[in-house]
């Protein structure tokens, strides 16, 4: 095939770089294999809304399908994969959250969009004596839209934020009241942290 554009993913949390302009003749989505399959379906209907031949959509689906295993629509993790991420001290975060996240979750996200908005205080080093490792490997957030908006408009330095909104499950992890009036911790599983911006998307 000529003229073929791919797609890699950069990371082990799946931020991905397109490689492939408006005037290519014929584009494919190539993906990593530890890839969650909803990456791959969301990565594809991209490619399928561009403007490309009924060929090479075949083509790639067939080859998509092939290589994450079949259906694009499961949202199913790698087994190998452990249940929470590398950072997380032993016994977080059973220590500070018994309570399954469900529902509407609220975070401030930098724009453009940058692997810093799903890492943690404590992945970063930085340091709050009134919270313990396990708060600061968390990612804070909001369960109202009023909050998370309240909380950007009287902090300076997240007045150029956007707020991404996310609907959770219990699958997707841990979520405890902390901090100040509104404040929430997440502790994401890891296949849930992987596909981060995914799971939030921008809605202002």
């Amino acid at each position: 095939m000529t003229g073929v554009s791919v797609v890699y993913f950069r990371d082990a949390r799946a931020s991905w770089i397109p490689d492939f302009g408006p005037g290519d003749p014929e584009r494919i989505v190539r993906i990593a294999p530890y890839a969650c399959r909803t990456y791959a379906a969301r990565l594809f209907s991209n490619v399928a809304a561009s403007s490309v031949t009924s060929g090479t959509l075949e083509y790639a689906a067939r080859f998509m399908a092939e290589l994450v295993g079949g259906s694009l629509a499961a949202d199913e993790p790698n087994p190998s994969d452990p249940e929470w991420p590398g950072h997380f001290p032993v016994g977080c975060p059973e220590s500070c959250a018994r309570e399954d996240v469900t529902g509407d979750v609220y975070r401030l996200v930098r724009n453009p969009r940058s692997p810093q908005d799903s890492t943690s205080w404590l992945e970063q080093g930085r340091h709050d004596q009134r919270s313990t490792d396990c708060e600061r490997a968390a990612l804070s957030c909001c369960r109202s839209l009023t909050d998370i908006q309240d909380l950007r408009r009287t902090t300076r330095r997240f007045r150029d934020r956007k707020i991404a909104k996310g609907e959770l499950r219990s699958e997707h992890g841990k979520i405890a009241k902390t901090a100040g009036p509104g404040h929430y911790s997440l502790w994401l599983r890891f296949a849930a942290l992987r596909i981060h911006d995914e799971l939030f998307q921008v809605i202002e």
